[in-house]
């Protein structure tokens, strides 16, 4: 080890600590001189140039250290920061030409650099890899995910057998994102395969393997809920739930705010703060830190409402910080770790029969699964088509879902809809370059002029609503459906149509237009979902008699009404409480509507009990 490196690297780091970046700018370059094929100086240049906002010179600094180790992770993941920032309307000013990058491709680099820290980093720390051992496999997991995302299909059938080939226990491959594969294949068996492999390989924590129950601490005056999660800002597993959080009965439930995630002072972030009774911010603690910091609360429940989305954390919930454990709303699958108890769903998500597909035990609620919130924007002005490059006289037909659920598959279902549908146009949610050139590449080649191809740019999220109403239909995809995007287009009025499949991501749009009163719009397979757009597309009658439908039942279902969710998952709580307290192992058991009489029951049992949770007098 070279004395005078390390020396150098620990000023300038206490440098950059202290807020003088230019003399950890100076202290690195000298580190650099030591040591000139050691990551660290470099990694602690570029963390110092973003803080004096010299993006290019960020970028060029982390692409070195880059150079000297692919595998790098800070080099990676500073790659990917500055990329980010530099992504298209990001409103950063370039003012000359990135390397090798361009307005066209920088923003997909970027998500590869991402995916490469996120995907590979933990096979690394699990030292399964030695240092440039099967790299060509390596990338090709982390651009999985990219390519899913910029819709290029090229290799679509490829990646798709990769979730295959991972799960076979004679192979070790690197993890592939159990995100990802549900938006590939509608296979719920698939899906826990990749779950419980991931969960075995990441490397960041120790699951834990049985449901032995923690000791109980002493009894509260009220039991304690604590809802885990990076997203208590203004991010959709927010806006879903945070009605039902401030509809919680504050007289029985204590019920606490655990955050990972970052502060972006919104508006969001301060009223879902202000739904907890206590708030606990993690983002500064390490993780073992924060695990003891879970414990110390002594929870009755955790709550996880990350799973396997962006920036999760697996090593809080499977340190079994409670005496039962959650999945629940943001990932919609088996998390395939007994570290979890129950997992949220409903009788069309989570169908009973479909229990061998989830390592969790299955909790029905009485309508639909996710919450949303009734008191959210519902703008009255009219919008103008011209504004978003829609003709005047179109059939608008909208899928605003992200690109990564568009498979070839899908698009090739939407292009035979356009040809029977001369008037319409497709209308997109896209922000990225690649990903509208490849999709409009591939609407021509299915014999579709491109400018039947429309994208909807990125807008704040008032201004997304507002421009649902001038949508006609909105397209669901598969197999993995529209969650907030679905619910988002039914409180805005526009009919959702949806194929309904065999996993729980598949059968989403299902739960929500049951939920809302329109079943008819939930289409068996490919064929009855074709011929029911074209139904609706032609028959304005019918079209106008569900917007119609939409409009007068927003706010009476039980879709937008948090305070009845509210009430029914704390009848799950209670029984969830009830049965750990007495020792009893967890158990799928459905949830009875509170305006029907309320309590709960399990699998085959023969009638619903309410129960009096335990507390302290």
């Amino acid at each position: 080890m070279n004395k005078d490196y390390e020396k150098q690297c620990n000023t300038a780091e206490l440098k950059l600590a202290e807020g003088d970046a230019v003399k950890a700018i100076e202290m690195a370059h000298l580190a650099c001189g030591s040591a000139p094929h050691q990551g660290r100086a470099y990694h602690i240049i570029g963390k110092a140039l973003i803080a004096q906002e010299e993006w290019l010179s960020a970028l060029e600094t982390y692409e070195l250290a880059w150079l000297l180790d692919p595998m790098d992770a800070d080099a990676n993941l500073g790659v990917g920061t500055v990329l980010g920032h530099l992504r298209p309307n990001s409103g950063t000013s370039v003012s000359r030409p990135l390397p090798e990058l361009s307005a066209f491709g920088y923003y997909s680099k970027a998500c590869r650099r991402f995916l490469r820290i996120k995907l590979l980093a933990p096979a690394q720390r699990a030292g399964k890899y030695a240092h440039g051992e099967q790299s060509n496999v390596l990338i090709k997991t982390a651009i999985m995910d990219i390519d899913a995302a910029i819709c290029n299909w090229e290799n679509f059938q490829a990646h798709t057998q990769y979730f295959y080939e991972y799960v076979n226990p004679q192979k070790y491959l690197p993890p592939a994102s159990p995100w990802l594969s549900l938006c590939f294949k509608d296979d719920p068996d698939l899906h826990l395969k990749v779950a419980q492999k991931f969960t075995n390989d990441y490397a960041g924590h120790k699951a834990v393997t049985s449901r032995k129950l923690r000791p109980l601490g002493k009894l509260k005056k009220r039991p304690r809920i604590g809802y885990l999660s990076a997203d208590f800002h203004d991010h959709a597993t927010s806006r879903l739930m945070v009605g039902m959080l401030e509809a919680h009965t504050r007289e029985i439930w204590e019920v606490v705010g655990i955050s990972y995630g970052p502060d972006d002072g919104s508006a969001m972030q301060k009223r879902v703060r202000n739904a907890f009774e206590i708030f606990v911010d993690l983002k500064n603690g390490s993780v073992e830190e924060n695990i003891k910091k879970i414990k110390s609360l002594n929870l009755d429940v955790l709550v996880d409402t990350k799973g396997f989305t962006g920036d999760f954390e697996m090593a809080y919930s499977s340190s079994r910080p409670a005496p039962v454990v959650v999945n629940f709303l943001a990932y919609p699958g088996t998390m395939g770790s007994t570290a979890y108890d129950y997992i949220i769903g409903d009788k069309i998500v989570t169908p009973f029969d479909h229990q061998k597909y989830f390592s969790e035990c299955i909790v029905q609620m009485p309508n639909a699964y996710q919450p949303n919130d009734p008191n959210r924007f519902f703008p009255s002005e009219k919008q103008s088509k011209s504004k978003e490059g829609l003709p005047e006289d179109a059939l608008v037909l909208a899928a605003f879902n992200n690109t990564r659920k568009i498979t070839p598959d899908q698009f090739q279902c939407w292009m035979r809809i356009l040809k029977n549908l001369p008037q319409s146009v497709l209308w997109l949610y896209g922000d990225d370059l690649m990903t509208e050139g490849n999709l409009r590449t591939n609407a021509q080649q299915a014999g579709i002029s491109a400018e039947r191809i429309i994208f909807a740019k990125h807008l704040p999220e008032f201004e997304h609503l507002a421009r649902h109403q001038l949508a006609d239909i909105f397209l669901d995809t598969f197999p993995c459906n529209a969650h907030t995007t679905a619910s988002d287009a039914l409180w805005m009025g526009l009919p959702v149509v949806t194929m309904q499949g065999q996993c729980f991501a598949s059968r989403v749009a299902g739960s929500l237009l049951n939920a809302i009163g329109l079943p008819e719009l939930i289409a068996k397979n490919q064929n009855e979902y074709e011929q029911l757009i074209y139904k609706l597309a032609t028959e304005p009658q019918t079209l106008s008699k569900l917007k119609n439908h939409l409009k007068n039942h927003r706010k009476k279902s039980t879709l937008f009404n948090s305070e009845l969710y509210s009430k029914n998952i704390e009848q799950a709580y209670s029984f969830m409480i009830d049965r750990s307290r007495k020792g009893k192992a967890p158990h799928s058991f459905e949830v009875r509507d509170i305006n029907e009489g309320g309590g709960s029951r399990l699998i085959g049992g023969l009638e619903f009990k309410n129960i009096q949770i335990y507390t302290k007098k």
